[in-house]
């Protein structure tokens, strides 16, 4: 069930965080993917467990840290590939003036299967979070080889009305500088509130299990 967002809660949630968590301290890798649109870049994951390859795309404005509560427990079972998605977390920023769409849907999707051949995972089981989801769903669309099985944590499967309301808000002049202020104002802060806001289902160790 979809949880409207709270307000409150958002609002009662630390500023920042009290300590490093324990996921910091997990084995990661750079690996130096060869893109068509983003070119040569550094991509940061966290690779643990064994067996059969997972992988876990993490929502708009996160990272691989949104995974935190249930890395652990998927690595008893997958060998869990993490990664943080072009410009998020500690994978490389790539600018490129002359392709505005650099970091489109389409793009980010492509980018998806670049990276799953690179770490010779084709046919993976996937897990995607938000927008994480939305970007498999389009991967595997385009390629349908590329997992053998898709989960999506809150991604939404058709279109909903708040989306709706949420594109039309970003339509007016003026709005998305304003938002891009907000962010860019406290981005630490933003990046932290944001994904400490996650309900259950991203905590569940049971669930992960």
């Amino acid at each position: 069930m979809v949880q409207p967002f709270k307000q409150g809660r958002y609002d009662e949630l630390p500023e920042r965080p009290r300590r490093p968590h324990d996921y910091f301290e997990l084995p990661s890798q750079r690996l130096e993917l060869e893109s068509r649109r983003f070119g040569s870049h550094h991509v940061y994951l966290k690779k643990l467990g064994s067996g059969p390859p997972l992988l876990l795309i993490h929502g708009l404005m996160t990272s691989s840290y949104s995974w935190r509560y249930v890395v652990s427990a998927l690595a008893e079972r997958f060998t869990v590939y993490a990664p943080d998605l072009p410009g998020a977390g500690r994978t490389d920023m790539v600018l490129n003036p002359k392709d505005p769409d650099l970091y489109s849907a389409e793009s980010l999707s492509d980018w998806i299967r670049e990276l799953v051949q690179a770490l010779e995972i084709e046919g993976c089981a996937a897990v995607g979070n938000s927008l994480g989801g939305y970007l498999c769903m389009r991967a595997v669309l385009a390629d349908p080889k590329l997992f053998s099985r898709l989960v999506n944590v809150h991604s939404p499967a058709r279109p909903e009305p708040r989306l709706y309301a949420l594109k039309r808000a970003l339509s007016i002049p003026g709005s998305q500088r304003v938002l891009a202020r907000v962010i860019r104002h406290d981005p630490q802060r933003w990046a932290h509130k944001n994904v400490h806001y996650y309900d259950e289902s991203l905590k569940s160790l049971e669930e992960a299990r």
